[in-house]
């Protein structure tokens, strides 16, 4: 498997998240990295392995409360987690909040990740 199959190198083989702080994407059943976000540093831009996002979504701490808090990105989840608010997840964009995941917070009692 190359790095460019992955897109962590576009065709001229130079880095796709370059420029960039990057965040693993972790399973949190598993703890397995299932992909990567990365913010631009100079750009107003979000970067996404493609796919990646939808299958990383986590209900937070849909276990522990019944309410979930709901941000717009991976950096805003984890703002909200350093100061200690375990109960957020991230929708990974404004368009990427589908059905699928907007069902599963209907059912916090669900096991599974979308």
């Amino acid at each position: 498997m190359s790095l460019e199959s992955l897109g962590l190198l576009n065709e001229k083989g130079n880095e796709t998240m370059y420029g960039s702080v990057v965040f693993p994407l972790v399973d949190a059943g598993t703890n397995q990295a299932v992909g990567l976000y990365a913010r631009h540093t100079e750009k107003q831009q979000h970067l996404y392995l493609s796919g990646q996002a939808a299958r990383a979504f986590q209900s937070g701490g849909s276990k522990e409360t019944d309410e979930i808090v709901l941000t717009e990105s991976v950096i805003d989840a984890l703002a909200l987690w350093s100061i200690g608010i375990r109960n957020v997840t991230c929708a990974y964009g404004v368009n990427a909040l589908t059905d699928e995941i907007l069902a599963h917070l209907q059912n916090p009692g669900s096991d599974e990740s979308c």
